[in-house]
């Protein structure tokens, strides 16, 4: 047998090479078992430990010696009869037939002597055990070589080959999950990959094992980052490196078990209460790792957060385990127990929102991280923005829920004051509306963009927008790339249109609602009946938008904000004055005024601008079709914002003042002819068509553009059968309803117009009898019209009060009580009309039935004078006289 190599000189050079390549380790050890613990893992921390010549030396004669004992045993193994155990009972035979070798013996009795000769007691005791654990369990698979490697794969392709359901129920359980955990860490590519697909083919089953299997890749991931094993996970520093299969192996394992997280939520309500228990509980145990002590993320080692940060920048998983009530309560409740997740992601918000500054680069290297999907190496900068969108995200979805909101106000460490919802908000804006020039506009994960999905998150529900959002500091940090514009300040860059289109979104989210209105007007005190704070939000998008369509901002402020900008927050003040508050507030403005002079000039310059020919040259056509379109574009921007006056009484009247009152109408009416939408907000007009409806100039309007000849040419093609003139040959079916559906639409949309007439459409409709028995017996007009009546008069005289309404109601009363032609009734006027006596109106005005006998004539009188004078004719023809 061959010892070159392991004795004499060779060994003594080997030996001396093997020191020197250690020396770096050996250094950095403080103490000698810091050294002895550092030698000890040598082969896990240096990639360089089996290219050493003593190393393959000795590994080669191990194999020589114990590798045919391992063979031997495997042979007489499968020759055997064994049970489904038999990898661990393979196991064992081929470590206790090495055991009780003669070799292994001969060898063991050389340590045991060398101890006791050189090493000394105190060595023996403290560091004889360790060398041996460490030799069985890191040598014992290269002692068995690739016979042994080729057993634990085949092993665990019988794994893979029956249910994972089968296993996970059985006794052996525990001992299958230790040795699957030792798979995942194996650093053969084979066994790990195995060992992984155990797992996926067992998530893939909606089974309520599967909470063995979750449990079991978060207690390796766990282990990955404890103490002993913690020294493989990079430091922040020096960013994190997927050339390393460490980190490859890593990042794969959180990326299933995120897979795990979003799916699991559709199946686990079906489980007793400790399923969901023992996820969410063991997920927030490996995400506290490295949380408590860190500042702000920024600890030496990476954290489970930064890893799912990556994979799921949005904390979906968070999200979707926050929706339901069932897992919300468990989730925020378990928070409590693990604060530090909580503390440590409000930290990092602030900290990024306060330095936002000196990471300027931070949005260039996001752009690349989102372009590029198969990157090998993400930086410290590019880590920490990971997880501020991470947290950012969980956060805001914390504050939709009042049991999240909870967790505020909450104390740091590091700070002086607490951190409430209102300042966390106000960090989140202050990232938003940072005029930072080096942003990239394009970029998916720019942090205005994302701050705005997290406050529109906030905005969706009125009730969480008012506790959260309705705040003085808020809306102040919001109105700053404003502000800029009206007073523009030194060393201030202008703000980005892309910061601006994120201010107004938020500020249209808050105006939608009435006390989001009511806020923006005045203030978070509502002082409504105190001097007018021209100072509030509603005030400062007023002047900015005037100023921005006269062309009067400031030099100073930068470049003009685009149509884009302009338009957004012309729907911010359109949303104010289509209410008669917000109306009354903006009145000092004239945006009516404004807004029309601004129109006549769009109206103009699409005049002037050339329509592209064939012969024009391709590119100056493409830009003269492109100016021509956002021309037009904003001409119609302009006249939809002008038409939206017209949804309140004054309005109307500001709206006629413009004279563009047929304008207006012509282009609602195209929108209705093209069946487009007016605006974002409202898709049918039907209540601004009734508001111009109810004066006259509007109703010339709306008749001028053809919209009512619209109306009835739709509803009578309706009621036929088609608007073509085709044949049909099978009769339609006789509608069973009151309204036919395919007709009710229509219709709905011509009452809309006549609805400011409601009297008046009233006493034409109860001209049919038929009519007016059916409205009478289901809606019971008469009584409600009596009703209105008697309630029309002053609190000291009993006397009904007389106007247009009073009048109007008067004549459908008198005309549905009595039936007949103009000899049989008396139908009071509908008009005023002074008598001779001086009274305004002669008639008497009822609110009881049944009426005066003002309304009846005398038909007993007049019909006996008739029945004489056709006597005496009679009489006299028969006599030849004429009368």
């Amino acid at each position: 047998m061959s010892w070159k190599g392991l004795e004499g000189e060779d060994l003594v050079q080997n030996l001396r090479q093997l020191v020197i390549s250690f020396e770096p380790q050996i250094r950095e050890a403080g103490t000698v078992d810091q050294s002895e613990e550092a030698l000890y893992h040598l082969e896990e921390n240096d990639e360089h430990f089996h290219r050493h010549e003593f190393v393959k030396v000795l590994r080669r004669k191990i194999e020589d010696i114990i590798g045919p004992l391992a063979e031997e045993e495997i042979e007489r193994f499968e020759s055997s009869i064994h049970d489904s155990n038999g990898q661990e009972t393979l196991i064992n035979k081929i470590t206790d037939k090495i055991l009780h070798s003669r070799q292994y013996g001969a060898v063991d009795e050389l340590i045991r002597n060398f101890d006791a000769e050189f090493g000394g007691n105190s060595h023996h005791e403290t560091s004889d055990h360790p060398i041996r654990r460490s030799y069985m369990s890191d040598e014992d698979d290269e002692s068995c070589g690739s016979s042994f490697g080729q057993v634990r794969v085949e092993a665990l392709q019988t794994l893979n080959q029956n249910l994972p359901a089968d296993f996970i129920s059985s006794d052996h359980w525990p001992t299958m999950k230790r040795h699957l955990i030792d798979a995942l860490d194996e650093s053969n590519v084979q066994i790990m990959h195995l060992s992984t697909k155990f797992i996926t083919r067992a998530f893939t089953n909606t089974s309520p094992q599967t909470r063995e299997v979750y449990t079991l890749l978060v207690e390796y991931l766990i282990s990955q980052f404890n103490a002993k094993k913690g020294n493989n996970i990079p430091n922040i520093k020096s960013g994190l490196d997927f050339t390393n299969p460490e980190n490859v192996k890593l990042m794969k394992a959180f990326r299933l078990l995120n897979e795990f997280q979003q799916e699991t939520i559709n199946y686990w309500i079906r489980y007793p209460d400790r399923y969901l228990e023992e996820i969410i509980e063991s997920t927030l145990t490996l995400y506290a790792i490295n949380q408590s002590g860190s500042q702000g993320g920024s600890s030496l080692q990476l954290s489970p957060v930064h890893f799912i940060a990556l994979i799921d920048p949005k904390a979906q998983w968070f999200i979707k385990w926050m929706h339901g009530n069932y897992s919300r309560q468990c989730l925020l409740r378990m928070l409590e127990k693990y604060r530090p997740i909580v503390t440590n992601a409000i930290r990092h918000c602030l900290e990024f929102s306060l330095h936002r500054k000196h990471s300027a680069d931070l949005t260039d290297r996001s752009e690349a991280m989102a372009i590029d999907n198969r990157r090998s190496y993400y930086t410290e900068a590019e880590l920490e923005y990971a997880f501020f969108v991470h947290s950012a995200f969980m956060l805001g979805r914390m504050m939709c829920f009042v049991n999240g909101r909870r967790f505020f106000p909450i104390k740091l460490k590091e700070a002086d004051e607490t951190v409430t919802v209102t300042k966390l908000l106000v960090s989140m804006v202050v990232v938003l509306v940072d005029p930072s020039p080096s942003k990239h506009l394009s970029v998916v994960y720019e942090p205005g963009n994302l701050v705005t999905e997290i406050v529109k998150g906030i905005c969706t529900s009125e009730q969480v927008c008012e506790i959260c959002m309705y705040k003085d500091e808020i809306v102040t940090a919001l109105l700053a790339p404003v502000s800029h514009y009206l007073e523009p300040k030194k060393h201030n860059y202008a703000p980005s249109e892309n910061t601006m289109l994120h201010v107004a979104d938020l500020f249209a989210m808050v105006a939608s609602s009435t006390r989001g209105r009511r806020h923006l007007m005045y203030g978070e005190r509502k002082d409504m009946f105190t001097k007018p704070n021209v100072s509030s939000a509603a005030h400062v998008i007023a002047r900015f938008t005037k100023r921005a369509l006269l062309d009067k901002l400031p030099k100073q402020s930068g470049p003009k904000p685009s149509q884009a900008v302009i338009g957004a927050f012309l729907y911010i003040c359109r949303q104010l004055y289509n209410t008669c508050e917000g109306l009354l507030v903006l009145y000092q403005y004239e945006l009516h005024k404004v807004v029309a002079e601004a129109w006549r000039e769009a109206y103009s310059e699409a005049e002037r601008t050339a329509t592209p020919t064939m012969s024009d040259d391709s590119s100056d056509s493409t830009a003269t079709t492109t100016k021509a379109y956002d021309i037009n574009a904003w001409e119609d921007t302009l006249r939809d914002n002008l038409l939206n006056f017209a949804s309140t009484a004054k309005g109307i009247l500001l709206l006629q003042q413009t004279k563009a009152m047929n304008e207006c109408m012509t282009y609602m009416y195209d929108r209705y002819k093209n069946k487009l939408q007016v605006s974002k907000c409202e898709s049918l007009v039907n209540f601004m068509v009734t508001q111009v409806a109810g004066t006259a100039p509007g109703m010339v309007a709306l008749q001028k553009t053809g919209y009512i000849k619209a109306l009835l040419s739709e509803l009578w093609s309706v009621i036929e059968s088609s608007p073509l003139d085709t044949v049909l040959f099978t009769p339609k079916a006789w509608p069973v309803d009151p309204i036919e559906r395919s007709s009710h639409k229509s219709l709905i949309k011509l009452l809309n117009v006549l609805s400011s007439f409601h009297a008046v459409c009233l006493s034409v409709m109860i001209s049919c009898l038929d009519t007016y028995l059916l409205l009478q017996s289901q809606y019971k007009f008469q009584d409600v019209l009596l009703t209105s009546q008697a309630e029309n008069h002053t609190k000291d005289r009993e006397e009904i009060i007389i106007d247009m309404l009073s009048i109007e109601r008067n004549y459908v009363l008198v005309r549905a009580f009595l039936i007949g032609g103009p000899s049989e009734r008396i139908l009071p006027p509908r008009g005023l009309d002074m008598d001779t006596r001086g009274h305004v109106y002669p008639y008497p005005l009822i609110s009881s039935y049944p009426v005066p006998r003002a309304y009846i004539p005398n038909l007993g009188a007049r019909s006996t004078v008739k029945q004489e004078s056709e006597s005496d004719e009679a009489l006299f023809d028969l006599q030849g006289i004429s009368p």
